[in-house]
């Protein structure tokens, strides 16, 4: 092809992708080496600890696009100008391996009977935030 020494063709990466490409594998370890000691010490019952995570979705996004651009470019982000929705999701585990169910809060302020036409557990729980992401005012009791 003419000219291919000027432009190359890359993916799109996220900046989650740099975050995670910033985690070394021996301060994992070192965490890990570090939560046992302090659990073998302290006598914590595993009923008495929990994991929590919570991951955030973009509805609509496609991830992974190909373009061509200079060959000196390392990395191209996309900043999407189309307004997406957000939805949350919270997982939670306790060290004696039972689970809450899970929780996914949705952009708005109902719930729309659509969001239940899904493959989900039944125990999954629902919730809406303005945002649909998990803020102050949010909380179960």
């Amino acid at each position: 092809m003419r000219n291919c020494k000027w432009y190359r063709t890359i993916r799109i990466r996220s900046f989650s992708f740099e975050r995670k490409a910033t985690y070394n594998r021996e301060d994992i370890l070192k965490h890990f080496d570090d939560f046992k000691a302090i659990y073998k010490r302290y006598r914590i019952d595993p009923a008495d600890i929990y994991n929590i995570d919570e991951t955030g979705f973009r509805i609509g996004c496609i991830n992974r696009r190909i373009v061509i651009t200079y060959a000196n470019t390392k990395a191209v982000y996309l900043s999407d100008p189309e307004n997406r929705d957000y939805i949350t999701s919270i997982e939670c585990i306790c060290g004696d391996r039972s689970t809450i169910p899970p929780i996914i809060i949705l952009k708005g302020a109902v719930l729309l009977e659509a969001y239940f036409r899904n493959n989900l557990d039944g125990n999954t729980l629902f919730a809406t935030t303005e945002t649909g992401y998990i803020n102050d005012a949010f909380r179960i009791e």
